[in-house]
């Protein structure tokens, strides 16, 4: 069974099972996490794959992952359980830097966690539009060095600056529509990033992309998060 990709997908009782240990990290940065094998399997394809198979890790109940962040696991194994990245009341993408959102929609594009991806995408597409900004450069150049072309986390990025182009400012205009176009092109955007004045959407367009649009920057087979 694929796993879920849209937030009306959660795990049985039943999948509350045995305890396996994840090991992230090394040397003094090293942690060690326990995670219920069904939760872990229900949500991501790949440790479904690592635990039901043929591997070692199916008989010991144990992974390592030692190059991994075992910061951003940590968000993940919160999220696991709760479908939250912090037990507080504020936004996410005002506790998260661009970084760190960048870092987590990778680990779950690698880990086949599509709703964790889902999640992010919207965090990321949420801190833009509402604070404005964009990543700095060294940031993008981190997002197009680990992901694939076409890739959904550029699309966002792409797209919400698009919607942040000051409409009056022509040259601004055309450099992002060239780089919508060449959107696999980090320079390109960096280009545009450092070359135009981004400004607040209307709430229009902000609620559209946010809300309305928010599957076209989601992993999805066949499902919509809107149904």
């Amino acid at each position: 069974m694929a796993p879920p990709s849209t937030p009306n997908s959660f795990p049985s009782s039943e999948m509350f099972d045995d305890l396996i240990i994840i090991e992230v990290g090394t040397g003094d940065t090293k942690r060690t996490f326990e995670v219920f094998k069904g939760v872990l399997c229900f949500y991501s394809a790949y440790f479904s794959s690592a635990l039901n198979g043929r591997f070692r890790e199916s008989t010991e109940g144990v992974i390592k992952l030692p190059t991994e962040d075992p910061l951003i696991f940590d968000l993940f194994h919160h999220w696991l359980f709760t479908r939250r990245l912090f037990d507080s009341t504020l936004e996410p993408s005002s506790l998260l830097d661009y970084r760190t959102i960048a870092k987590l929609w990778i680990f779950a594009d690698a880990h086949l966690v599509p709703l964790l991806q889902n999640t992010i995408a919207d965090i990321f597409a949420e801190k833009m539009m509402t604070s404005v900004t964009a990543p700095d450069s060294q940031t993008i150049d981190f997002i197009y060095e680990n992901s694939s072309q076409g890739s959904l986390l550029r699309y966002t990025v792409v797209q919400s600056i698009r919607h942040m182009t000051d409409p009056d400012d022509l040259c601004s205009v055309a450099t992002v529509e060239h780089c919508k176009e060449e959107m696999d092109d980090a320079e390109s955007l960096n280009y545009a990033l450092g070359t135009q004045k981004l400004v607040k959407a209307s709430a229009a367009v902000h609620t559209s992309w946010l809300y309305e649009r928010c599957c076209e920057r989601h992993v999805h087979d066949g499902e919509n998060c809107m149904a």
